[in-house]
C-alpha cells in the first residue's frame, strides 16, 4: 500500500467513511502484526498489543498531522506498546514451528487429489525449510526480517519506526540467510542470492505460518465505531510502569494519571480490579470501554471501583459537568 493510497484512505476515514477505515486495517495490519511478532511476545500479549495499537489509531485519527505516514505511526505505536509489555516483565515465548494449512479435496478426481497432495507436501516442505533457516539467524536479524516480511512490503520509514533504528541501518544478514535458505526448486546447496527473492520467500512463508488472525482483523475494523473522533483526549502524565523497578517494587499495582480539560483522573490497576478517583472531587459517570462495556458512577469524592475488569485493551471515558474526557487505550 503506497503513501498516496494511505493518505487518501486516511482522509476518507476521518470524514466518516467506514469502508476506507476497513481498507486501512486490511492494508496495514500485516505491518502491525509483524512488529508484534518481531518482539517475541506471548500470543495473548501480542494480540492485546495489536488491538491496542488499532484502538489508539482510531482514537488519534484527527490528531495525526501527516496522513501519508500512518504506517509509520502504527509501527511506532506497536513498538512502544511491545516495549511496555516487556517492561512489565511478562513471560516471553519463542515462536513455535508452524503447521501448514491442509488442502482438502472437494470434487477432485483421485488422480488430481494425489497430484495436489504431492504439490502441497512439497510446498509445506519448502516453507518448513525457509522457516527453519530463518530461525537459525541471530536475534537482531530475525527481528528485522520479521518486519521486512510484512505484506505489502513496508517502507524504510515504517521499518525504522517499527524497530527504532535509523533509515539505512536495516540490512539483514543476507549471506547467512541465502546460504541456509533453499532455492524455490528445493534443491539443497543451491542458495538464493537475490535479496528481494529472499524476502519474498520469507514473506510467503510468513503468510502461511503467521497471518494476522481473522478475529483480530475484525476487532480492528470494529475499533472505528468505538471512538468519538471529537472527544477530548486526556494526556497520560504518569505511568508507574515507566519508573525504575526498584521504585515500583515487584507485584505492585500499576498507577496511572491522566489530565484533561481541568480534570485529573488517577487510576490503580491490579489483576481484574480498577480503582480510581476524579479530581476535583465530584460525581461523574465513568464508562469503561473494552471487550465489554461497563458504566459506573463515582461517589461525591470522585472515587470509583470496578471489580472483574475484563482482560485486554481498555479505555475510560469520564463525563462530568457536561465535560467529557477519554483516556488513551491501554494494554495492562
Amino acid at each position: 500500500m503506497d503513501r498516496d493510497s494511505i493518505g487518501k484512505l486516511f482522509q476518507a476515514a476521518v470524514g466518516g467513511d467506514a469502508a476506507a477505515w476497513k481498507a486501512l486495517v486490511e492494508g496495514l495490519s500485516p505491518l502491525v502484526w509483524s512488529v508484534v511478532l518481531a518482539h517475541g511476545l506471548t500470543e495473548a500479549d501480542g494480540q492485546e498489543v495489536y488491538q491496542t495499537t488499532w484502538f489508539r489509531f482510531a482514537q488519534h485519527l484527527r490528531r495525526i498531522r501527516e496522513p501519508e505516514k500512518a504506517g509509520s505511526w502504527l509501527a511506532s505505536t506497536a513498538r512502544h506498546e511491545c516495549l511496555k509489555v516487556i517492561k512489565a516483565a511478562r513471560r516471553l515465548a519463542p515462536t513455535d514451528d508452524p503447521e501448514v494449512l491442509d488442502r482438502a479435496g472437494d470434487d477432485r478426481t483421485p488422480e488430481q487429489s494425489v497430484i495436489d497432495s504431492e504439490e502441497a507436501a512439497a510446498e509445506a516442505e519448502r516453507v518448513r525449510q525457509v522457516w527453519s533457516a530463518f530461525q537459525e539467524l541471530g536475534e537482531n536479524c530475525r527481528r528485522l526480517l520479521r518486519v521486512l516480511m510484512a505484506s505489502p512490503p513496508p517502507s524504510y520509514q515504517e521499518v525504522s519506526a517499527a524497530l527504532g533504528i535509523a533509515v539505512g541501518e536495516h540490512r539483514p544478514d543476507q549471506a547467512a540467510l541465502s546460504t541456509a535458505t533453499p532455492c524455490p526448486s528445493g534443491r539443497a546447496g543451491d542458495p538464493v542470492n537475490d535479496e528481494d527473492a529472499l524476502e519474498d520467500m520469507l514473506r510467503h512463508a510468513a503468510g502461511i505460518i503467521d497471518p494476522v488472525p481473522a478475529h483480530l482483523l475484525q476487532t480492528a475494523v470494529e475499533a472505528y465505531a468505538l471512538n468519538t473522533l471529537d472527544a477530548e483526549l486526556a494526556e497520560l502524565t504518569f505511568d508507574s510502569l515507566d519508573q525504575p523497578a526498584a521504585v515500583r517494587g515487584a507485584g505492585q499495582p500499576r498507577m496511572l494519571t491522566f489530565l484533561g480539560h481541568g480534570l485529573t483522573l488517577d487510576l490503580e490497576i491490579t489483576a481484574g480490579r480498577l480503582v480510581g478517583q476524579l479530581i476535583p472531587p465530584q460525581t461523574a459517570e465513568i464508562e469503561i470501554l473494552g471487550s465489554r462495556q461497563i458504566t459506573i458512577t463515582t461517589d461525591t469524592l470522585g472515587r470509583f471501583t470496578c471489580e472483574h475488569v475484563a482482560t485486554g485493551p481498555f479505555s475510560l471515558s469520564c463525563r462530568a459537568d457536561g465535560v467529557v474526557i477519554t483516556t488513551e487505550w491501554l494494554t495492562v
